[in-house]
């Protein structure tokens, strides 16, 4: 249901702002840093549902525990499988930082320009069944079926009829 959801989102939300607060402390900075919370928080930037405002709280995250990190704890950081494009990286073999680095600079380009750019891809247990299940729709379902998102930012003193007149008036030549 989109209230179950909507609560869902709001916890994830409550949980990244006092992991960025706690990432001002030392013992902030050890918990983040640890391989399973970096692990958690890539496959967080894949789901789909996220606000603007959380993607760039979890780079922000990743930015804190990334440089502390030496190369034996990348090789225990599971990097989630992924699509750019139209090409997979699967990054079960890999555990590079570079994986890391091109998955945080493709959210960012998907961020910026959405749905072009990023999908994830979850790989059920094998024992269960072998196929892969993708978040955002397939291209073969007609234009009408998918839903896009726009994310309006408005300075303080603005008021949201002023931000909407201007979205409303703009020309498109």
């Amino acid at each position: 249901s989109n209230k179950h959801r909507a609560a869902e989102i709001e916890s994830v939300e409550e949980i990244l702002r006092l992991l960025n607060d706690m990432s001002k402390t030392k013992l902030g900075n050890e918990i983040l840093g640890q391989p399973h919370c970096i692990s958690k928080l890539l496959s967080l930037l894949l789901e789909p549902t996220l606000s603007p405002r959380m993607i760039l709280m979890i780079i922000r995250l990743c930015n804190v525990a990334l440089p502390s990190m030496t190369v034996d704890i990348f090789n225990h950081i599971h990097i989630p499988d992924w699509k750019s494009g139209g090409e997979s990286i699967e990054s079960n073999t890999d555990h590079s930082p570079n994986k890391i680095i091109k998955l945080i600079f493709s959210k960012l380009a998907d961020l910026l320009v959405p749905g072009s750019h990023m999908r994830s891809e979850i790989v059920k247990d094998k024992l269960v069944e072998n196929e892969k299940v993708s978040f955002k729709p397939d291209s073969k379902e007609s234009s009408s079926d998918v839903v896009l998102k726009l994310f309006v930012h408005r300075n303080s003193e603005q008021t949201a009829h002023e931000v909407l007149q201007q979205l409303l008036t703009v020309n498109t030549t």
